[in-house]
C-alpha cells in the first residue's frame, strides 16, 4: 500500500512551472505523472496524492524550476490564472497548505538597484540571462536602465 500526502505542494509546483512555459505534455513526460489531471481538480476541494507522485513532481519541480520553458502560450495561460511562479515560493512551506505565495510588489515600486540585486542574484545562481529577465518580468532594456541609474544613485 502506498501513503498519501495533500496534494497542495504538487498542485503548486506544476503550477509554478506552467508560469514559467512548461508545458503539461512536457512535464508529463518529465515527471510520468498525468499533469493535465492533477491541474484541473477543483482548487477549492482538498484531495490528496500518492507519496510518489509528490516526490516525481517535486523532482520535476527541482530541476525545471530555474529555467524558463519553450512556450510563451503556456506562460500566458498560467499568469491569465494567476497561478504563481516559483520565486513567489518559499521552499520550505510549498507543502503546507497553509502557506500562501509571495505576491511581490508592483514593479513600478522596484528600485533600480532592487532589480539590479535581484537580476545578479538569479545569474549568480547560474540562471541564463534570458531566464533570468523571464522571471523578473522585465526585458533587457529595463535591466540596463537599472544598471545605469543606480551607478547615479550611488
Amino acid at each position: 500500500m502506498t501513503g498519501r500526502v495533500p496534494a497542495n505542494g504538487t498542485l503548486r509546483r506544476l503550477k509554478a512551472l506552467v508560469c514559467l512555459g512548461w508545458p503539461v505534455e512536457q512535464l508529463a513526460a518529465r515527471s510520468g505523472v498525468d499533469v493535465e489531471w492533477l491541474l484541473t481538480r477543483e482548487s477549492g476541494k482538498k484531495f490528496t496524492v500518492p507519496t510518489e507522485v509528490a516526490a516525481a513532481v517535486s523532482a520535476c519541480y527541482d530541476e525545471l524550476s530555474m529555467i524558463v520553458g519553450p512556450s510563451p502560450e503556456v506562460r500566458e495561460y498560467g499568469q491569465r490564472r494567476q497561478w504563481r511562479p516559483p520565486l513567489a515560493w518559499d521552499d520550505e512551506s510549498i507543502d503546507d497548505p497553509a502557506a500562501r505565495p509571495d505576491r511581490g510588489r508592483p514593479r513600478s515600486t522596484r528600485s533600480p538597484a532592487e532589480l539590479v540585486e535581484d537580476y545578479e542574484w538569479l545569474i549568480g545562481g547560474g540562471v541564463s540571462r534570458e531566464d533570468a529577465l523571464a522571471q523578473l518580468g522585465v526585458t533587457v532594456n529595463a535591466v540596463h536602465k537599472a544598471y545605469r541609474r543606480a551607478r547615479v544613485a550611488s
